[in-house]
């Protein structure tokens, strides 16, 4: 955070203060910025810009931004135009964002902001000081107070500016295009030749756009309306312009000098023209893609495809991604790459697998060698990786060096990295730009806005017309392809995934909104059709298990049907991982001392996902219990499987329970409930439940499965509460006796809020036989403490007051004195929960109907027409997603 300058020299508890102020007015800013059209975001260590602030409209980001330096001060002595100087190379460091920039001015005394746009502030200065670049430091004046009336009108200038900047980005590129062309004659080959060269020198070996950007864009396509598509499966790009692709592609380059092929040199006609309408393309784009073939010393091909592709490549990053962790391993410690590239390809895989110290090493090793040669893109790549592995890296390497590497990783700024390319002009605008797009993250935040307007649209339809009729069955190829632009782009410039943020929740919106149009398209059929094996490998090793289930419980999707051969691809996949179980776990226990947890929790994330396929992919009976079988005999043998994972053992039970052999069943049960590692989370997942179904009078043989349901009836107070909650719900009412009592002990010998809650809700105990010691329980709220930690939310979270009134409502009692008592002082939301009926709802906010889901507070809600009319008004204004939600469940009825 930059600092107004002192006049006197600065002490500790000075420094302190100065830190404290800072902190307030970031804290102050989110009140004049609001979060519902302003995501503001602190800048770590750089060198002029504090905060990014990017605009929203409510949920949505709309990918226009810009930086800021924030200063404060404790008070100022000219109230209406307060002045800081500023040192003149921050100025210029400021003036030189592509984004719009701005200072803006706290003054702690008054709590007033005030913001000048540097751009506006450098034109006034040049006027009066043509020579103020020589200075060391000049002065900003602000002359605007920033209120919420000015945040309207910053928002709408940077969105106007956004637009504007595109536009005249554009009209340069285009005039640079024509000078490029002008120097271009068709008898002098070798000056186009040349050109290629040096942009083949700058770009080599990264595919800067996805193909399926590539693909769509003239000189490939004749027209906008462009039937052309890029083939997954044969990696191959089709194209309406046939003639200019097979130019294209009888290219070859060795080293940086590129030629016709000797059988296509005297076949094709107009070779000028090709070569410059391919050279144009590169310059606008500053694209560049290479194939760089794996081990053979022939002439590379320049090409738009089988860059690092899964599939026809046998190398451990290919190998990682085909699930043939056996395969990745071996090649990964035994091949030693001869080229950086492939060195680069060998750092990213080590990354993935976890091998952090190797990753590091050889990450510094090529940022070194790269830097060297001059190749600044890949040495920009190589920091950018870093740079956004520094979590992963604290968190998961306690090595001796750890310490060193992560002084060495947080030492990295990026920002300063571009600021130099472009002071020293090391490298052109057009390369400065790509590189600020990938910084920014602007592949992954351009696919999340892109991705959350289809699924708003898709949201309006399902809602309105669940029973189908929505006629634009084109939508889901386009839905799926712009998620599959940005894996692309991701995989083939080797950016690990677990450093891009988003790359996930990317994944899950993008099988919500297909299994949403799927719904919309087939109204009497419940099975998706058409999945493809690239989407379902991505889900093993990227996806959620967790919200994958409940996207596929809450759409009741009860089959993923595949596209193709794609099933032969997923089989494949599947088989590979479950036989490189033994590799994996020797794997990550090679140091005894500190085993590669950061690896285990990927591979245990790879197993859930595999369990949530296995339970919804049409397989037949044959090909479901063959992998079962070796899943189950996987997970019994890795010592280093989570507990969890038998809930998605179960969850196959359930989805899948006829096709499952009797004797996979008994393996799955016996699995569930007497292996010490699994025995807990089966018995919480319901196992005991699933046997009273499907064996009510236990007819089974095998006795360890009769003997653990026996114990289980005869003595309840050997289990949590929570299970014996869920027990509770199918036993007998002698049983029932029996577990109200050994609840009532466990709360008796050690009291246990969330115990207690669980059990007065279900209805296992009285509620009011501990309600005193619950009440003592609740902390009192701390709005100074909790607005710090929330950013000036506007509800105070106290989850436990919230449960004690659930229950209040359930049992009809009123607890509103003893809640009161744990105020620190008069809480709107809290108040209103107390009183719906006297509330004056002049004051509601319908956002605190997200802040606590509960069917008994949804109940109570709608006794009060107030509640409901106020919410529909607000989401016709401000349509939140999760309000949207609430109102058409709870009201719309």
């Amino acid at each position: 955070m930059t600092k107004v300058k002192a006049s006197h020299k600065t002490k500790g508890p000075q420094r302190n203060r100065k830190k404290d102020l800072e902190k307030e007015s970031v804290r102050e800013l989110h009140n004049v910025l609001t979060d519902e059209y302003f995501e503001i975001r602190v800048v770590e260590n750089d060198m002029g810009v504090d905060l990014e602030i990017e605009l929203k409209n409510s949920e949505i980001h709309l990918g226009s931004s810009f930086a800021v330096q924030i200063k404060a001060t404790e008070k100022s002595r000219n109230k209406k135009q307060p002045s800081v100087q500023v040192e003149t190379d921050n100025v210029e460091y400021l003036l030189s964002q592509r984004q719009l920039s701005m200072y803006i001015l706290y003054v702690k005394e008054t709590k007033t902001f005030y913001y000048q746009w540097t751009a506006d502030f450098v034109k006034t200065l040049r006027d009066k000081k043509p020579n103020w670049m020589q200075q060391e430091t000049v002065a900003i004046q602000f002359n605007q107070v920033l209120n919420p009336e000015a945040a309207k009108l910053i928002y709408d200038t940077v969105l106007k500016e956004s637009a504007s900047n595109r536009r005249e980005r554009d009209f340069l590129i285009e005039g640079e295009l024509k000078s490029v062309s002008n120097s271009i004659h068709e008898d002098k080959k070798t000056t186009v030749l040349e050109d290629f060269e040096h942009l083949f020198k700058t770009f080599q070996g990264l595919a800067i756009l996805p193909m399926h950007i590539l693909q769509r864009l003239p000189p490939f396509t004749n027209s906008i309306d462009s039937h052309s598509y890029y083939s997954e499966t044969e990696q191959t790009l089709y194209s309406d312009n046939p003639a200019l692709l097979t130019f294209f592609e009888s290219l070859t380059r060795k080293g940086n000098k590129v030629r016709l092929s000797s059988h296509t040199e005297n076949a094709i006609d107009n070779r000028a023209d090709l070569l410059k309408s391919i050279l144009n393309f590169f310059y606008k784009h500053s694209i560049h893609h290479i194939n760089n073939l794996p081990e053979k010393s022939v002439n590379k091909r320049i090409c738009i495809h089988k860059l690092y592709v899964t599939g026809s490549c046998d190398c451990e990053r290919c190998r990682f991604y085909n699930l043939d962790i056996t395969g990745s391993l071996s090649k990964v410690n035994t091949v030693k790459p001869k080229t950086p590239y492939g060195l680069l390809r060998n750092a990213h895989t080590h990354l993935e697998l976890g091998n952090l110290k190797e990753s590091f090493q050889l990450y510094k090793k090529l940022i070194e060698k790269f830097k060297k040669n001059e190749n600044y893109v890949a040495y920009f790549m190589c920091k950018y990786t870093l740079a956004n592995a520094r979590q992963l890296y604290r968190w998961n390497y306690f090595g001796d060096d750890s310490r060193s590497i992560d002084e060495y990783i947080n030492g990295i700024n990026l920002d300063d990295e571009l600021y130099i390319f472009r002071k020293n002009g090391i490298v052109k605008d057009e390369v400065i730009s790509v590189l600020k797009w990938i910084l920014q993250g602007s592949f992954i935040n351009y696919a999340n806005r892109e991705m959350d307007e289809k699924r708003y649209e898709i949201d309006s339809t399902y809602e309105n017309d669940k029973l189908g009729g929505w006629t634009s069955a084109d939508y889901s190829p386009r839905f799926l392809s712009e998620f599959l632009e940005t894996k692309n782009f991701v995989e083939f410039n080797l950016i690990a995934h677990d450093v891009v943020a988003g790359y996930s929740l990317l994944l899950d919106k993008t099988f919500t909104g297909a299994i949403k149009l799927n719904n919309l398209l087939n109204e009497n059929n419940t099975a998706m059709k058409g999945v493809d094996s690239w989407l379902l490998r991505t889900f093993l090793l990227q996806g959620s298990s967790l919200r994958m289930n409940q996207v596929i419980t809450r759409h009741n999707v009860t089959a993923l049907n595949f596209e193709g051969k794609s099933k032969d691809r997923f089989l494949r996949l599947i088989s590979n991982f479950i036989s490189s179980f033994q590799d994996i776990e020797r794997f990550v226990q090679k140091d005894s001392e500190s085993p590669n947890y950061f690896f285990i929790k990927k591979m245990n994330d790879v197993i859930r996902n595999t369990c949530v396929l296995l339970s919804v992919l049409e397989l037949s009976k044959e090909e479901l219990n063959k992998f079962l079988k070796q899943l189950i005999l996987g997970v019994k043998d890795f010592n280093f499987v989570e507990s969890s994972v038998v809930g998605y053992l179960v969850n196959i039970i359930n989805r899948k329970y006829e096709k499952i052999s009797p004797t996979l069943l008994d393996d799955l049960y016996v699995l569930a409930l007497t292996e010490k590692k699994f025995k807990n989370d089966g018995i919480k997942n319901g196992v005991p439940n699933l046997l009273r179904k499907h064996f009510p009078d236990y007819t089974r043989t095998d006795q360890s499965i009769v003997s653990t349901l026996d114990l289980l009836k005869a003595d309840p107070s050997t289990l949590d509460v929570y299970t014996l909650a869920e027990f509770w719900v199918t036993a007998s009412d002698v049983q029932k006796l029996t577990i109200t009592r050994a609840v009532g002990n466990k709360l008796e010998k050690h009291f246990n809020f969330d115990d207690y809650y669980i059990a007065a809700l279900r209805g296992v105990i009285d509620f009011k036989t501990f309600l005193p010691q619950a009440i003592a329980a609740v902390p009192k709220t701390d709005r100074e403490r909790e607005n710090e930690r929330y950013f000036l939310q506007k509800v105070t979270r106290n989850r436990r007051i919230n449960f004690l009134i659930d229950l209040a409502f359930k049992y009809k009692v009123n607890l509103k004195e003893k809640i009161y008592q744990k105020l620190a002082q008069q809480e709107p939301y809290f108040i209103w929960l107390m009183n719906l009926s006297g509330f004056n709802y002049n004051k509601f906010n319908p956002m605190w109907l997200l802040e606590f889901h509960s069917d008994w507070y949804f109940e109570e809600f709608k006794k009060h027409d107030v509640i409901k009319k106020i919410t529909q008004e607000y989401i016709l204004r401000n349509p939140v997603e999760g309000l949207v939600k609430i109102y058409v469940k709870h009201f719309s009825n």
